[in-house]
């Protein structure tokens, strides 16, 4: 069992619910299990979630931004190559999946029920979607 001890409690929930999705599903999620996971009581987690939609929001959220952080840095890397940019933008998608296969998993699984309730959710998903049609479009133009 991990335990938190101290500093960011958000992110030791989200962990343990990364864990417990990857272990029992979203039905096997709950409040009280994760905040048993992390070794907090059982209303630590009413501080940072309303409820379970808005844990597995979070761990979606921070799964697209890990990723769109990674996705962004491409552009210093490969400059003007647009070819080399989608291919590492296809390679930055595997190593999420294959680096961290169950936050990858939930991060799109499709699972949060009212997504429009959770605005950074929403933000952050169309922010890493627009960044792969940009970079097709690149490509495209190029005529690649």
């Amino acid at each position: 069992m991990n335990t938190y001890h101290h500093g960011d409690l958000k992110n030791a929930l989200i962990q343990a619910g990364i864990e417990i999705l990857a272990e029992k599903g979203v039905k096997g999620l709950s409040l009280r299990g994760v905040a048993k996971k992390a070794g907090v009581s059982h209303t630590a987690p009413y501080a940072h979630f309303a409820d379970k939609q808005a844990l597995v929001a979070a761990i979606s959220t921070e799964g697209y931004k890990k990723l769109y952080k990674q996705l962004t840095s491409i552009d210093v890397k490969f400059g003007d190559d647009p070819l080399k940019k989608l291919v590492e933008v296809a390679w930055i998608y595997v190593q999420f999946a294959v680096n961290d296969p169950d936050h990858f998993k939930i991060t799109f699984s499709g699972v949060i029920e009212k997504e429009k309730d959770y605005p950074a959710f929403v933000e952050i998903s169309q922010q890493s979607f627009a960044f792969i049609v940009q970079m097709v479009t690149e490509c495209q133009t190029a005529g690649i």
